[in-house]
C-alpha cells in the first residue's frame, strides 16, 4: 500500500523541529509533485496524481479550514492541517494502485487527490 510519510518536512513549512522520514536524498526517488490548494465553502474537484512503484511523491496542501490528512489504507498516519499553513507530506509508493489522500474536516472527508501507483 502507499504509505503517508515526511509530515512537517523542514524547509517546506513545516515545524523546525519536526524531519521528514524517510528522507530523499537522490533526487530521482521524486518522481512528481502535486500542489492543492482547498477552500471549504467552494466546489472542489480532486486531483488525479501519478507515482511509480518504489519512488516517492511529494504533495503540499493548503487549506482555509482545520483539519487533518491521510491516506486511504493507512489511518494510522496523520497531518494536522492549520488555516493558511502549509502542510507537506510524501507518499511512498510501495504497492500498486489506486489511493485516496483525504483530509477531514468539520465532520467531513474529502477527497483531495487520488493516487495512481503503477510499476
Amino acid at each position: 500500500m502507499a504509505i503517508l510519510v515526511g509530515a512537517g518536512l523542514s524547509g517546506c513549512g513545516g515545524e523546525s523541529k519536526q524531519e521528514a522520514k524517510p528522507t530523499i536524498t537522490d533526487p530521482t526517488e521524486l518522481v512528481d509533485g502535486a500542489a492543492i490548494e482547498y477552500k471549504a465553502k467552494e466546489s472542489f474537484e480532486p486531483q488525479r496524481l501519478k507515482a511509480i512503484q518504489g519512488q516517492f511523491l511529494f504533495v503540499a496542501v493548503v487549506s482555509d479550514t482545520t483539519g487533518q490528512l491521510d491516506l486511504e489504507g493507512d489511518e494510522s498516519v496523520k497531518q494536522a492541517v492549520k488555516p493558511g499553513k502549509l502542510a507537506t507530506v510524501v507518499v511512498n509508493a510501495v504497492e500498486t494502485g489506486e489511493f485516496d489522500l483525504t483530509l477531514r474536516h468539520d465532520g467531513e472527508k474529502t477527497v483531495l487527490a487520488t493516487v495512481e501507483v503503477a510499476e
